[in-house]
């Protein structure tokens, strides 16, 4: 294991230093992970050093409901006593997690049926489209934080090494959720950005800073109890805990009802089906053959329409999509659609 970086320094993040120097308020978002602890523990020596007020410092956790485990709340609370630092927890006005991805769904079926979308949407996050960072923590965190007076600087535990997206993640870059308020002073640190996973596990270690139970069960990231970026090793430990085992239903019986896997290559009714009632997994085996031939129906569309350029299609285009529509209608069971896109 590597030797643990102790704390952060302001080398590679200038604005930060002179922000934090002015006495800007600190906000630690915390999900729960070890990463975002971790740069708690690596950021609060050098405020000090600094004499940064540590009343101009506090935790924020963004709750997503159904798809949180239920054990984050209590544990982010016991990372607040860790550190000895105040703790906010907020929540969207209208929505969890779970009821974003119904309306989505609900949504995308009204949409195709007007004819407005040339395929079918999934209801889920994906890769590209990640509701669950920018509508259900960045949006609701920014309007907790709009509220306070003066620059502010969220942490985060971004680290390079997590993914192929984040390897050129910047130590410090613009808050891009406070600039739609026009706060162009507030800024996003990453001061964990080079550090190894070892290194974050080391720190917890030395400063007997408390890991979610996920770990210790198996899990190798916290984030959602069902991520649609998870691995199958991390979406199964999550199935097996009784605490996630509803939520896991209800995602299951999703997949039934839109009839679209909740990752692109992985249903998660395949993660533990030995569970699920009889009357599910025939609904889910219904979905699957649906989804096969939407998909191959989708697929075959003429290249203009797939590319959305309706101008570019010959009459013999517009009846081969025209079919494609009907037979997905007939598939899904939609009966109030317009066939024709045209009319729409």
């Amino acid at each position: 294991m590597n030797t643990p970086r102790r704390m952060a320094d302001f080398a590679n993040a200038p604005g930060v230093s002179v922000l934090a120097a002015g006495g800007a308020w600190i906000a630690y978002s915390v999900s729960g992970g070890k990463d975002s602890s971790a740069a708690i523990a690596a950021t609060m020596p050098i405020l000090d050093a600094i004499g940064h007020p540590r009343e101009k410092r506090f935790l924020l956790h963004s709750d997503l409901g159904r798809s949180e485990w239920q054990s984050t709340g209590p544990h982010v609370e016991e990372l607040a006593r860790h550190f000895d630092l105040p703790l906010h927890l907020v929540r969207h006005t209208t929505h969890d997690m779970v009821s974003r991805w119904e309306r989505r769904g609900d949504l995308g079926i009204e949409r195709w049926k007007r004819g407005e979308t040339t395929n079918l949407v999934a209801p889920w996050s994906s890769a590209s489209l990640r509701l669950c960072t920018s509508e259900m923590k960045i949006h609701v965190m920014s309007k907790f934080k709009k509220n306070l007076d003066g620059p502010i600087v969220t942490v985060m535990g971004i680290r390079r090494d997590e993914s192929r997206g984040r390897s050129r993640a910047p130590y410090e870059t613009q808050d891009t959720g406070m600039k739609r308020y026009g706060r162009e002073e507030c800024l996003s640190w990453n001061p964990i950005a080079d550090w190894s996973s070892d290194e974050v596990f080391a720190v917890h270690d030395e400063q007997k800073i408390p890991l979610h139970e996920a770990y210790s069960l198996g899990s190798t990231r916290l984030s959602c109890n069902f991520c649609v970026l998870a691995s199958i090793n991390d979406l199964t430990v999550s199935s097996q805990q009784t605490q996630n085992l509803e939520t896991y239903l209800h995602l299951v019986e999703m997949e039934a009802r839109y009839r679209f896997s909740f990752q692109p290559s992985r249903w998660l009714a395949d993660v533990r089906p030995g569970i699920l009632p009889v009357s599910l997994l025939g609904r889910i085996e219904n979905a699957k053959e649906i989804a096969k031939e939407r998909r191959s129906i989708e697929q075959d569309y003429p290249e203009a329409w797939r590319k959305r350029k309706p101008h570019e299609l010959a009459p013999s285009d517009w009846s081969k999509i025209i079919k494609g529509r009907n037979r997905i209608a007939e598939i899904h069971g939609f009966t109030d659609y317009i066939s024709d896109p045209r009319a729409a």
